[in-house]
């Protein structure tokens, strides 16, 4: 089996007694922000599900790649996986350099848009 291969959640239950913990608290999630039951698709709640699960899974892979890499086998500790979580960062971009937003509208075909701290050349 592949290490980078992370499963997927089980699919929606037919009953809500029978359904996950992990769907129910997505829902929670989503009516804390004033959505209601009909405002948004069943969809959403397996999408959500499907991000988080991949999203563990990937960081605890390079987690134990990290402690691998230390020494320790599969042995993980806090430090391995604050490591993991940060060179996953890529949701986060930070703003391009002082020089990067200098020069670029002086290259020709070339604009720098900022919308809400995150950047878009074209």
């Amino acid at each position: 089996m592949d290490p980078r291969a992370v499963q997927t959640p089980p699919p929606p239950a037919a009953d809500a007694g029978d359904e996950p913990r992990d769907a129910r608290v997505v829902k929670e999630i989503l009516h804390s922000v004033g959505l209601k039951k009909g405002d948004y698709e069943p969809a959403v709640v397996q999408q959500f599900l499907i991000l988080a699960y991949r999203y563990a899974g990937g960081v605890l892979v390079d987690a134990l790649a990290y402690a691998d890499h230390a020494g320790r086998g599969a042995v993980l500790d806090a430090d391995d996986v604050r490591l993991a979580i940060l060179s996953n960062a890529t949701f986060f971009p930070q703003l391009p350099s002082r020089e990067v937003r200098l020069s670029v509208p002086s290259s020709p075909g070339f604009s720098l848009l900022f919308l809400d701290c995150k950047f878009v050349i074209t």
